[in-house]
């Protein structure tokens, strides 16, 4: 089965690096720069799981907690993970708050963060065949 992702970041080498792992490990991708860009895609098309980082090049440095709460809000189904090189306990519990199903701190391997998005899918799955 292949999988949509939705992948925010506003570090375009970061998105060139996970569409081509991604890529060939049979997701179906889509990218995004900026909060803005990345809520257009979440109103208009269902994923099955969005991967976000914590900072996309805003003023508050937090817009990826604003992304979890939006995918929240209009799809609840979808598995929200947030990515972030400035993981501290009081972003943990602002992150906690907002839903997210997965916290995983930078850098990490594409194969380590693969395996975990699909665990997640795979129980995902599971509790929707019941």
């Amino acid at each position: 089965m292949a999988y949509r992702l939705l992948i925010v970041d506003d570090e375009e080498w970061v998105a060139f690096v996970m569409r081509r792992y991604f890529d060939e490990q049979s997701f179906v991708l889509s990218f995004a720069e900026s909060l803005l860009e990345a809520g257009r895609l979440v109103r208009s098309e269902t994923f099955d799981a969005v991967l976000t980082d914590l900072r996309l090049g805003g003023a508050d440095g937090c817009e990826g907690l604003e992304l979890l709460d939006l995918v929240r809000e209009t799809n609840p189904g979808t598995l929200r993970i947030l990515l972030t090189a400035f993981r501290n306990p009081a972003i943990d519990e602002d992150a906690r708050e907002r839903g997210p199903h997965l916290i995983l701190e930078k850098p990490i391997g594409l194969a380590q963060l693969e395996q975990q998005l699909r665990d997640l899918l795979s129980q995902r799955t599971v509790r929707e065949a019941c």
